[in-house]
């Protein structure tokens, strides 16, 4: 703002983007996406490639798809270069806010500009797919991605994995997690394996879930997190495996203690 006012010196999209970069690092998107609205009208402020796709972004981070759209299309129709990235930064909005016909939508426009999906495109529309409750075009675009040869990355499998969960289809999210590493050497980490511990909570299957947790740490040497304790501590008191329930508590406890605890909240 005081830029404005200071002779020879005017905010350019450098300087935007790491404003921006500031507020979505402190998770005050509805507060970017208002200075973003007002980046041109208000500031001058000419956008790159890249200023482009953090407004489209946090205008979705911040609900405001409308702003999200409007932001892609003022790309598309201008001389900055839209490629598969810059899909996907739409893609990331409608996934949040589940809403798999925008979605759907956007990657119809994405192969009509003949680019073609990648992971994390894949990834986006597994999760508003799953958001919105619509399973079967879930397992659509799991089975698209493997066709094209896309290779999947653990955020990928771990979307994947919480679909099949909110299922009940424990059985193929734990096949899953085991091909991640058998078939496709993609690295597993704590978000894909609570994701199943989810599954495993849902359908009753406490004492797989319990393993489960021992495997995670035995096998990829992944610690517990705040969400993996609050899953399984909660189970095990609504079973009556009191004693359990405390054990895990008192592991939670020393890793908070030792700085070794992940909020993943």
């Amino acid at each position: 703002r005081a830029m404005r006012y200071e002779e020879g010196a005017r905010p350019d999209a450098l300087c935007a983007g790491l404003m921006l970069a500031a507020y979505d690092g402190a998770r005050r998107w509805r507060e970017a996406n208002d200075l973003a609205k007002r980046l041109g009208d208000v500031y001058d402020v000419r956008l790159d490639e890249h200023l482009a796709h953090t407004v489209i972004t946090l205008a979705g981070r911040a609900g405001d798809m409308a702003h999200a759209r409007a932001a892609f299309d003022g790309m598309r129709n201008s001389t900055l270069v839209v490629t598969t990235y810059s899909y996907n930064c739409l893609l990331g909005g409608y996934a949040r806010n589940g809403d798999w016909e925008g979605a759907a939508s956007v990657l119809t426009d994405l192969q009509r500009a003949h680019l073609r999906p990648d992971s994390y495109t894949y990834t986006h529309l597994v999760s508003a797919a799953e958001r919105s409750g619509f399973y079967e075009e879930a397992d659509g675009v799991w089975e698209a991605m493997l066709a094209s040869r896309v290779p999947p990355h653990t955020v990928m499998c771990g979307a994947y994995v919480h679909c099949l969960g909110c299922q009940g289809r424990w059985m193929e999210a734990e096949a899953l997690i085991g091909q991640m590493r058998e078939r496709w050497g993609v690295r597993r980490n704590a978000a894909v394996y609570n994701a199943l511990l989810g599954a495993l909570v849902r359908a009753d299957k406490l004492e797989r879930a319990l393993e489960v947790l021992d495997e995670m740490q035995a096998v990829d040497s992944i610690l517990p997190t705040e969400i993996t304790f609050l899953l399984l501590v909660r189970a095990c008191q609504e079973n009556g495996m009191v004693n359990r329930a405390k054990e895990l508590m008192s592991v939670r406890d020393s890793l908070a203690e030792t700085g070794a605890l992940e909020n993943d909240f």
